[in-house]
């Protein structure tokens, strides 16, 4: 489940006995199917009883392979699908030609849930874009709303002082209220860090 995508058949497949068990069905006995399996894999909160969802588990599954793209681009096995499927590009804009392989169009699918909740963690801001990167951590997207009143292709270092802090008055004079207030509530690290802490990376925006 961690290499390819399971075909919704499949998924059929191992759920039907699973939900047979649930409702008691045997071979002599049938019995009323009250709810639907996708509304019992729904969490408690939401009113489900959290019973695993495979073809969500799969796409997690497939989503931590791209993970691990992103995070250990000088593995061999992340050097040879860059140099194949994304050569000038990064993940985040890779796309699946008509000849790419079923593994490389697997991975993607899992791309696609890791973008829903990626965001950037500000280090330097050297290799964010104001405008076109998401780096804000709002609860529904994380790119900028305000106007583009600075050059399209600003990086996030614009709005930061030499000290490695927030220019507040560059960004309350560029940005609504309410995105000028997540940017300068978002913690920096200090200018007596390592090299390492100050670098832009990655980061899952619902981490605990």
């Amino acid at each position: 489940m961690s290499c390819f995508i399971i075909p919704d058949s499949i998924i059929r497949e191992i759920e039907a006995p699973r939900a047979r068990f649930w409702w008691g069905t045997t071979p002599d006995h049938k019995r009323v199917h009250w709810k639907k399996w996708k509304d019992l894999c729904q969490p408690k909160a939401l009113g489900g009883l959290g019973l695993r969802d495979f073809s969500i588990f799969n796409q997690a599954l497939l989503g931590k392979q791209a993970w691990r793209f992103i995070q250990r681009p000088n593995s061999i096995i992340s050097q040879v699908f860059k140099a194949k499927y994304f050569p000038t590009s990064s993940i985040w804009e890779a796309i699946a030609s008509s000849s790419a392989s079923f593994t490389w169009k697997s991975i993607l699918w899992g791309r696609n849930l890791l973008a829903q909740a990626m965001r950037w963690r500000v280090g330097d801001g050297s290799r964010i874009s104001i405008y076109s990167s998401r780096w804000i951590p709002k609860p529904w997207h994380f790119s900028i709303i305000s106007l583009k009143v600075l050059p399209i292709d600003s990086k996030v270092a614009t709005l930061l002082q030499t000290d490695g802090s927030w220019n507040a008055d560059l960004v309350r004079a560029y940005f609504v209220p309410f995105e000028a207030d997540s940017i300068v509530s978002l913690s920096r690290p200090s200018a007596s860090r390592a090299a390492a802490a100050m670098i832009d990376t990655y980061c899952w925006h619902f981490r605990k």
